[in-house]
């Protein structure tokens, strides 16, 4: 039986062959212009080419009068630069294009230029210079303004003169205008990713790093996380420290303890009935013998550890203060560490913490007084678990930790070259879709945000045209497509996306992809 996808080859072809073309780009610098240079000048600036392009127009901003006939000449060397070479006229030599014309729209509109035979310009960097009968109105350069790029050219600027290729020029000035292009055929077969896929589960982490430039302000503050049967609700409070009843426990510097819970408690690490404290105030779910001296968050993100720090510093408790570990007396699903009074190694201070394990799953975090100077809060699964960035602990609002559970990806195997076979690559497909298609159509110009309709962080990329099935038995699925051998389609964008149908993921149900933007062509 022949698949799906080669069945829909040939109507797909049929409908994009009325539907795409060898697509005109267009790349806009400004018309703001707020200065200019006189009738018979020139601008220069670089033209970076990252794939063969034909130049079929341009739109200029020039001085002369509204109705004014001009002419423009274009200049453009190859595997070089403008700068410095302004005042030569034997390093530009003669034009590629001379006496385009024009009739002025007026300064500061743009001005239509329409060659008399497309600038076909070979991958590489070009010194260009433009030569106005009329008068360029530009832009003055402000270190902000002076580079524009698309996904296949680069324009950085500039300087101007009021007599080609002669005297000192004026810099920095940002040529006003629009490069109408295609891309040219042969060689420049390309597959670029844009936009971001959605569907991710929430951060599995979360952390803030206190420093002289962040100063510790966590005293008498709390948190709770709450557990939800998978991860973690996590929620601000106020709670006191519960002043402990039982003796302290002896804790030299720099060691870890095992300690044995007076019951199981549900974790992301799997049920235990031991957590493994560190002196220098972490906590971890599953077994460890490092004490960890410097806090990192790479490490709380990377390491093997399911990981609760609490003030994760160089701490010494065998220089002073107390700690306790004990279940409480009046409630016996509760259980206290306690950190009370204990110091910063080489530095001094007191601090207070709390860390109380409920019975049930949930942890809560308590902070009396405290002097750190510096230290590390947050939790982690570890293990690789994406960063979320930095939280501001103590303003939050409530938040879920997730699975970390990446977002929907679409990637290209092979350049989509015509008559050979193109594969691209779902990816990071979660295991409770029920149903997945590569979508293959016209790019949208403006992304559409689905955000309002359920669908929160993702976006429609593609118009489709055909749509094709992908199998939902691992995380990656691949899918190959041959492509007609036509020369004419050669420069024909075609617009793929990946979409899921998942009820977990949001309230809309589908998760989808990034876009992808194939541009034929024959080699």
């Amino acid at each position: 039986m022949r698949s799906p996808l080669l069945l829909a080859i040939p109507a797909f072809f049929a409908l994009a062959a009325g539907s795409l073309s060898a697509q005109a780009l267009s790349l806009t610098t400004t018309f703001a212009n707020n200065n200019g240079g006189s009738a018979g000048g020139a601008v220069y600036f670089d033209l970076t080419a990252f794939a063969g392009i034909n130049i079929q127009a341009l739109d200029i901003n020039t001085s002369a009068a509204l109705g004014t006939p001009g002419t423009i000449d274009i200049y453009a060397v190859r595997g070089t630069t403008y700068a410095g070479n302004e005042p030569n006229a034997t390093f530009w030599g003669t034009p590629v294009l001379a006496g385009e014309a024009f009739v002025a729209a007026g300064s500061g509109q743009p001005t239509n230029v329409q060659l008399s035979s497309p600038l076909l310009l070979a991958p590489g960097q070009y010194a260009i210079a433009i030569v106005n009968s009329g008068g360029h109105a530009y832009t003055n350069g402000n270190g902000t303004n002076q580079r524009y790029a698309d996904q296949f050219l680069q324009l950085d600027f500039g300087s101007a003169s009021n007599a080609p290729f002669t005297g000192s020029p004026f810099t920095p000035r940002v040529w006003n205008g629009t490069v109408y292009y295609t891309p040219a055929s042969g060689n420049f077969a390309q597959a670029i990713q844009f936009g971001s896929g959605c569907g991710g589960g929430d951060p599995a982490s979360f952390y803030e790093v206190y420093l002289a430039s962040n100063p510790f302000d966590l005293s008498g503050f709390s948190f709770t996380m709450i557990w939800n049967g998978t991860s973690y609700a996590v929620i601000p409070g106020a709670s006191p420290v519960v002043q402990p009843t039982g003796s302290p426990r002896a804790m030299a510097d720099d060691v870890v303890v095992q300690l044995a819970l007076p019951w199981s408690i549900p974790t992301q690490a799997g049920n235990t009935s031991s957590v493994w404290l560190s002196s220098n105030g972490f906590l971890t779910f599953n077994s460890n013998t490092n004490s960890q001296l410097t806090e990192s968050v790479s490490g709380l993100l990377n390491d093997a550890l399911t990981r609760l720090a609490f003030m994760w510093d160089d701490l010494n408790p065998a220089a002073g203060g107390a700690v306790y570990t004990e279940q409480d007396p009046t409630t016996p699903g509760l259980y206290h560490i306690t950190f009370q009074g204990v110091p910063e190694f080489s530095i001094g201070g007191s601090n207070d913490v709390q860390i109380t394990l409920q019975q049930g799953g949930s942890i809560e975090v308590k902070y009396g007084n405290c002097s750190v100077s510096d230290c590390l809060v947050g939790y982690s699964r570890g293990s690789g678990s994406r960063d979320p960035g930095a939280t501001d602990i103590s303003a939050l609002t409530g938040f879920l930790l997730g699975d970390d559970r990446p977002n929907l990806k679409l990637a290209s195997l092979a350049r989509p070259v015509l008559g050979q076979t193109a594969r691209i690559e779902v990816r990071d497909i979660a295991a409770s879709s029920l149903a997945g298609v590569v979508n293959y159509g016209i790019e949208i110009p403006t992304p559409i945000d689905l955000t309002a309709i359920g669908a929160p962080n993702c976006s429609l990329y593609v118009s489709a045209l055909a749509g094709v099935g992908f199998p939902l038995t691992q995380a990656n699925a691949t899918q190959s497509l041959p492509l007609p051998n036509v020369p004419g389609f050669a420069g024909i964008h075609v617009g793929l996306q990946a979409v899921l149908l998942n009820r977990g993921v949001n309230t809309l149900g589908v998760a989808a992809s990034n876009g992808l933007r194939w541009i034929l062509d024959v080699n």
